[in-house]
């Protein structure tokens, strides 16, 4: 998965989907293994996806001030042809929009799950951590100090 998306980098895609699908499909792979029900086994897969996804998203997102000063790719500066000192108020809002929808489906997902094995702490980073993360990330852009 990381040659994967190694490639997908390396060839500089305006796709934020397909920028993110490396992650995703490795940390579906990585929440299949988990359960041996084959209902639990897909909704986790799901579960998984949405999640990497998500991270990709977010790590994107954060990294957009960064990427834009050095010259580093991002999936975002290559979809909005962006430039150091651009206005990227568009693209960060419609970045997230995405990232609340794969937050949105991921806690949908979530609560199709028969096991509530770990419930807390799931219900914790779903509902209240990659809200807050994706918050946090907002500030950081409008501020550009704060870092994970």
């Amino acid at each position: 998965m990381m040659e994967s998306q190694r490639k997908v980098e390396n060839q500089k895609t305006d796709s934020l989907d397909l920028a993110a699908e490396p992650t995703a499909v490795f940390l579906q792979r990585v929440f299949e293994y988990t359960f041996d029900s084959e209902f639990d086994k897909r909704i986790m897969g799901r579960l998984g996806y949405c999640a990497g996804k998500c991270v990709y998203l977010l790590d994107a997102l954060d990294d957009l001030y960064d990427d834009l000063k050095s010259g580093g790719y991002n999936p975002i500066i290559v979809k909005y042809s962006l430039k150091n000192g651009d206005d990227t108020s568009k693209a960060e809002d419609e970045t997230v929009c995405l990232i609340n929808t794969c937050i949105t489906e991921l806690a949908a997902t979530y609560e199709l799950l028969s096991c509530k094995r770990y419930k807390s702490i799931m219900s914790n980073i779903i509902y209240l951590g990659m809200p807050r993360v994706l918050k946090t990330i907002r500030e950081h852009g409008k501020k550009q100090t704060w870092r994970f």
